[in-house]
């Protein structure tokens, strides 16, 4: 478990990956108490939980700006290869088990032993929970594929932001989206708001087998 509380002051944070409230195998918390803050990474953060695992961002005051780099390229989209998957901004992903499990280097099939079952097993891990939790000011949320409240693979992804005029940017699967048996909460307490997507599942979007909501309490 990393925890890291920060009381007051205009705070920047920068990473990479697997930072600002992020958990795999584990659970990660920041907490932030006032102050205009920017949060700024390219990977798997701001509220992320990896497989069985945990990531809670909470602010607590100010205007913040949450950043998932989308202009570097280093981690190119599935869907999109001109966009970094994000998974960010109260983001959760299992670990998928596929086809590519079931060969061995040379392509062919696993004898499909009892130890090579068991090995099987291990590598299909269920998403986590990520949490990031804004509880006022007038915030801006930006991302490529994969942000502000998703989920993927069994994980459960929120966001919550309680009050003010926000903005959200995001490419594909953004603004409470799903796939494979995911839940994602977007939940906006108030204030005037701006979404924006520039492609597909957004605002309460869902695929197979998931479950979208977006609930706007407020505002225009």
């Amino acid at each position: 478990m990393g925890i890291l509380i920060d009381r007051s002051g205009r705070d920047r944070y920068s990473a990479q990956d697997l930072a600002q409230g992020a958990g795999r195998y584990g659970v990660g918390v920041l907490a932030d108490a006032l102050g205009d803050d920017t949060y700024e990474r390219y990977a798997r953060g701001q509220g992320y939980g990896g497989a069985c695992g945990a990531g809670v961002l909470i602010d607590h005051g100010g205007d913040a700006r949450y950043v998932a780099n989308d202009t570097d390229i280093r981690n190119p989209s599935a869907q999109d290869p001109e966009h970094n998957t994000s998974l960010a901004q109260g983001a959760a992903c299992g670990k998928r088990r596929d086809y590519r499990d079931f060969l061995n280097g040379s392509g062919k099939g696993l004898d499909r032993s009892r130890a090579d079952l068991k090995e099987l097993d291990c590598r299909g891990m269920v998403g986590g929970v990520g949490i990031l939790l804004d509880r006022a000011g007038d915030d801006s949320y930006f991302g490529g594929v994969f942000a502000q409240a998703v989920a993927h693979l069994y994980g459960v992804g929120i966001l919550d932001d309680r009050a003010g005029n926000d903005t959200y940017r995001g490419v594909w699967y953004a603004q409470s989206a799903t796939a494979h048996s995911g839940i994602s909460l977007l939940a906006e307490g108030g204030g005037n708001d701006h979404y924006e997507s520039v492609r597909h599942m957004r605002v309460a979007a869902a695929h197979d087998y998931s479950i979208s909501l977006f609930l706007e309490e407020g505002g225009q």
